[in-house]
This record gives structure tokens, C-alpha cells and sequence, in this order.
């Protein structure tokens, strides 16, 4: 009865604590990945603007678009500091700049939505995951797509690491609750271990065995009730004894009066 109970609660417990730990592991997953999502997508709107900017510029003083695009687009791909950012520009659907050339770039990020919305998603490359955000520049030069992918391995890393820290905690607090249970349901068992071994000598014939009584709960209780049937049994079997023993003590004397006519009727038998 109390393995299983320890078997029963124990292994309800961990359902329920790693489960909750995998949802709070999930929802933090989450809010990583939403708030890359939306630091990308900020970075991405503040170079679309700046590019559209730096574009009029070129074009008011005459200058060519095509041949400023290396030296107007090279700053930006250093913006959060980290050399792994890629910046990518296209013009008709075909590359016109592009900092990381040894960085597969999926085609489907040269046609974002028409909608004029941008589109975002999470993908991994070089060992490394990136946030790529896609969209076009202000208009008039809606027939620029920008890509700006940055870095959020160090993200994704950290989001590791406090699943990994949640987990083993989790293990250590699960042993330790094990070994918790075990004791606490030692201590609640106890008072059935005592009550069962009361219960043999009482019938062994030791009428006179008490449970002690501690305290003022429950149990002390019901140590009170099995110590006072224990007492009623004694009280019963204490009549009944004496009333065999009179039974008894009827019958050898019923039995010594008769013998002595009897005797007579023998002798006179004979």
C-alpha cells in the first residue's frame, strides 16, 4: 500500500512539474523568437528608410544608383554589430548586393507579399539562426526588395541554457521530493504499521497491549478509539474467562456431590 502510493504520487507530481516546465519552456521559446522577430523587423525598417533616404540623395546630385549601392549599403550591414548580419538587395527580382555571398538565401524572400507587408521567418544557416525579414523600399523605389537577416543564435542559446537550467532543477527538486515522500509517507504509515502489529498480539491473548497517544490529531484520535475496543475486548474477555471459570468450578462441584451417592449406589450395585 505505500509503495504504491509513493509510486502513485510521485510519478503524478513529475507528470504535472515536467509538464509545466515544458510549457513554460514553450511559452519562453515564444516570446525569444517573437521578440527577434520584432527586433528584426525594426532594424529592417529603419534601413529600408534610411536606404530610400540615402537613394534620393544620389539621385539629387546626379549621381549612379548602381555603382553607389556597395558604399550606401556597407554600413548597414555592421548595424547591430555583429559581422555575421546579411544584407541582401534586389531590384526585379534579381540580386544587385549582396554583404554575404557564402550565405544561401531562399528565393522565395525576393517577392515578399504585394500587400506591401513584410515578411519575416526564423531559419538557420552556417551553423547559425538567423531572423530574415524581407520587403520593399518606400516608394519610388518599390522595385527594390531589401532582405536584412541578423544573428539570433545568442537568443536561441540563452533560450537553451534556461531550459537546460529548468530541467535540471526540476531533477534535483524531483529527488529530493522523493525522498521527501518517502519519509512523510513513512511517518503517515507508521501508525497502521502499529495498529497492525497491536492487532496480532491482541489476539495472540495480549489483552492488555495499548497504541500509544501522541498529540491531538486524527490519529490520536483513532489511537484513543483502537486503545478503547482494546479495553472492551479485554473487559469481555476478562467476564467470559470468569464465567467459564464459575462454569467450571459449577461443574467440579456438581460432579464431587454426586460421586458420593453414587458411590453408594455402586456398593449397593455390587
Amino acid at each position: 500500500m505505500k509503495f504504491r502510493t509513493f509510486i502513485m504520487t510521485l510519478t503524478l507530481f513529475l507528470v504535472f512539474f515536467y509538464l509545466g516546465i515544458s510549457v513554460i519552456s514553450v511559452a519562453t521559446f515564444k516570446d525569444t523568437v517573437k521578440h527577434a522577430k520584432e527586433s528584426g523587423l525594426g532594424e529592417h525598417y529603419f534601413i529600408t528608410s534610411s536606404v530610400a533616404k540615402d537613394f534620393q540623395a544620389v539621385e539629387s546630385r546626379g549621381g549612379d544608383l548602381a555603382g553607389s549601392l556597395d558604399s550606401l549599403l556597407q554600413p548597414y550591414g555592421y548595424l547591430s554589430g555583429d559581422k555575421t548580419t546579411n544584407l541582401v538587395l534586389y531590384k526585379d527580382g534579381r540580386i544587385v548586393y549582396n554583404n554575404r555571398q557564402d550565405l544561401p538565401l531562399s528565393s522565395r524572400f525576393a517577392e515578399p507579399p504585394r500587400d506591401g507587408s513584410r515578411l519575416v521567418s526564423m531559419e538557420k544557416a552556417d551553423g547559425r539562426t538567423y531572423v530574415a525579414v524581407s520587403g520593399k523600399l518606400p516608394s519610388p523605389y518599390a522595385s527594390y526588395t531589401l532582405v536584412y537577416r541578423s544573428n539570433a543564435t545568442d537568443s536561441i542559446a540563452s533560450w537553451k541554457k534556461t531550459k537546460n537550467t529548468l530541467f535540471l532543477a526540476g531533477s534535483l527538486l524531483s529527488v529530493l521530493l522523493s525522498a521527501s515522500l518517502l519519509l512523510l509517507l513513512n511517518r503517515l504509515f507508521k501508525p497502521l504499521s502499529l495498529i497492525s502489529q497491536t492487532s496480532r498480539r491482541i489476539a495472540s491473548g495480549a489483552y492488555d497491549t495499548r497504541l500509544p497517544v501522541n498529540g491531538h490529531d486524527e490519529l490520536a484520535e483513532m489511537a484513543q478509539s483502537f486503545n478503547h475496543m482494546a479495553e472492551e475486548i479485554q473487559h469481555q474477555m476478562g467476564e467470559l474467562t470468569a464465567a467459564a471459570e464459575k462454569k467450571q468450578q459449577f461443574i467440579d462441584n456438581f460432579a464431587h456431590e454426586l460421586r458420593t451417592p453414587l458411590t453408594a449406589i455402586y456398593g449397593y450395585a455390587e
